[in-house]
């Protein structure tokens, strides 16, 4: 990454308005809604096979000096045949820059989508305002079949931060791939899903360290800082039990609920017992 003199202002997010007292709150209203059209307008592209209308998502300025897009395109049409069953994408942060008449503002975002029963995810990249009009546009997006997004999950490889479009599709992983609470995951199936009930009866006698779960449990289905744990689908859907574990003591620490693209709620959690002095208060 390229230092910056001091001339220039970096803002990672967009600083905009006044709060009571004389603070300041975020306002990213603008980026969210470019990258929402840029994200709508990739999806809708796909699913229509244009090719031409991929292109037109770049910027004059990328589309020029990427030489390879036609052939990405190409590449990706066939990796995606469409139509989306659905999409979701979560903000990855953003960039400013101001130096006298010049200026730029970035805003990034990972998308995972699926498409006739398979998982994609991809990066994608907007400069929605520029100085020069050449330059405002998506300046990269890299799309991923599951297991090489899986890869890059896993670290197993990295990934060039170059503009312009990128498709990978070619890696393959020696397991399945799950994606879980929108990310993908080395997934083994279990003998049984995971029974809440046994598990809360479980906990209910102290303390529990990873090893006393898994021997009681068996091991989770997948893994990677967290681990989950198959349970019962609900309404047609996957669900999980994501189970957080301290790295020094091995104690459990947490669960969670969650399904194949979000975190649903907290589980087995003690209620907080209220204050005796503000129950006298009241």
């Amino acid at each position: 990454m390229k230092k910056i003199g001091l001339a220039f202002l970096v803002l990672v997010l967009c600083l905009g308005g006044c709060a009571p007292g004389g603070g300041r709150v975020l306002d990213v209203s603008g980026e969210r809604k470019a990258m929402d059209e840029a994200v709508s307008g990739l999806f809708a592209a796909l699913d229509a096979q244009d090719g031409e209308a991929i292109q037109a998502l770049f910027s004059p300025y990328v589309r020029e000096r990427d030489t390879d897009m036609m052939d990405q395109v190409d590449k990706l049409l066939e990796v995606y045949p469409g139509p989306t069953t659905r999409y979701d994408w979560e903000d990855d942060g953003g960039a400013k820059q101001r130096s006298g008449g010049y200026y730029y503002n970035t805003a990034a975002c990972t998308v995972y989508a699926t498409c006739g029963g398979e998982d994609y995810w991809c990066w994608i990249t907007l400069m929605y305002q520029n100085s020069d009009p050449e330059q405002v546009g998506v300046k990269s997006i890299r799309f991923f079949t599951a297991e090489e997004f899986c890869g890059v999950h896993y670290d197993d490889w990295d990934i060039p931060g170059e503009d312009g479009l990128s498709v990978y599709a070619e890696r393959t992983l020696d397991c399945q791939v799950r994606a879980i609470r929108g990310d993908p995951y080395k997934y083994t199936p279990p003998q049984a899903p995971l029974d809440l009930a046994q598990v809360e009866a479980f906990l209910a006698e102290g303390e529990k360290t990873f090893d006393q779960f898994v021997e009681r449990f068996g091991e989770p289905c997948a893994e990677n800082i967290w681990y989950f744990y198959e349970l019962p689908p609900e309404d047609g859907g996957p669900r999980y039990l994501r189970m957080i574990v301290d790295y020094n003591d091995k104690t459990v620490s947490g669960f969670s609920l969650v399904d194949d693209r979000q975190w649903l709620c907290r589980l087995f959690e003690e209620e907080e017992q209220p204050d005796s002095k503000a129950e006298i208060q009241r």
